[in-house]
């Protein structure tokens, strides 16, 4: 479990990080098409990471779908506010970017090591 998070882990720092572009990060969670640049770029590094630690074909795909759809929930950043507001009792104008930041890595990591756990 600990090896497939690992190659999850640097997919993430290199979809999330390295590869998205300044036009991704600021538009898209305003925009549909730079939303959907960023997941499909991101997700090539995620599948790529479990075929490279030896996961099956259908499940890798499986997780790379499920992982997908969960990023682009999560980088819409709709969720991340809703959390904050509600769950946290956050006012808008209290949310610093740090913030939101936070609760969105902490989100990906978990997911990621959610995957990890199912296909360990």
């Amino acid at each position: 479990m600990a090896e497939i998070f690992l190659y999850l882990l640097t997919a993430h720092l290199i979809g999330d990080w390295i590869i998205q572009t300044s036009w991704m990060a600021l538009e898209k969670s305003k925009h549909l098409f730079p939303l959907l640049a960023h997941v499909v770029t991101y997700h090539i590094f995620t599948f790529g990471a479990l075929y490279l630690v030896g996961v099956d074909l259908v499940q890798a795909l499986w997780a790379t779908l499920f992982l997908a759809v969960t990023h682009a929930i999560l980088d819409n950043r709709r969720f991340e506010f809703w959390w904050l507001r509600k769950i946290k009792k956050v006012k808008d104008e209290e949310i610093p970017v740090w913030l939101l930041l936070g609760v969105d890595q902490s989100f990906h990591l978990v997911l990621l090591a959610l995957v990890a756990f199912w296909l360990h």
